[in-house]
């Protein structure tokens, strides 16, 4: 009982540790995929913004011109111009908000996943600190891992992704010990 006690509060502190990287790593993806991103939407706002006041500045100067002759068509000029301008600016807000919603989606999926392990391997160290009192040490080593990821990647994001708990699932085998190495988890058993 204490090799195979031994070796389940291992293998879970690994899968933590695992599971934390990857939190770490994806986050970190996220955000230097915005900041990129930023910078090419800053330059070509830059650049659409310094069109724009040559356009103005043309439309002015046709403006003034063509008062004095035709009206009419300079006023014509003036707005299929203003209307190219809002067509040039359009595509630029549709990439930034596509950019912020993917970075907030790829965020709250790592969090989410975080914080569904945090809460199953609270409840199964609970219940195995019932029926196996010396395996509590063992178990506390993944769990402090976990939840100090969770908690980090909940602090880098915007709005914080948790996931309660399954209140239907009321039963678990005390002799299979979830894995933490996926989403889902491979169970494996202790004897």
């Amino acid at each position: 009982m204490s090799d195979a006690i031994k070796t389940a509060a291992e293998r879970i502190k690994t899968d933590a540790l695992n599971l934390a990287e990857r939190a770490r790593s994806e986050a970190a993806s996220a955000f230097a995929s915005v900041n990129q991103n930023r910078d090419e939407l800053r330059a070509k706002a830059t650049e659409t913004a310094r069109l724009a006041g040559e356009v103005i500045a043309e439309n002015a100067r046709i403006a003034s011109d063509l008062a004095k002759r035709n009206a009419s068509a300079a006023a014509a000029i003036i707005s299929d111009n203003a209307k190219s301008l809002t067509t040039e600016m359009g595509p630029l807000r549709d990439k930034a908000d596509e950019l912020a919603q993917n970075a907030s989606e790829r965020l709250s999926v790592v969090a989410r996943e975080l914080s569904e392990k945090v809460s199953e391997n609270s409840r199964y160290a609970a219940r195995q600190a019932k029926a196996h009192p010396a395996l509590t040490l063992g178990l506390a080593a993944g769990g402090i891992a976990l939840i100090a990821a969770a908690i980090a990647l909940s602090r880098r994001g915007k709005q914080a992704a948790a996931t309660a708990a399954d209140e239907n699932s009321d039963y678990v085998d005390q002799n299979v010990v979830p894995s933490t190495t996926s989403a889902a988890g491979a169970p494996y058993n202790v004897h």
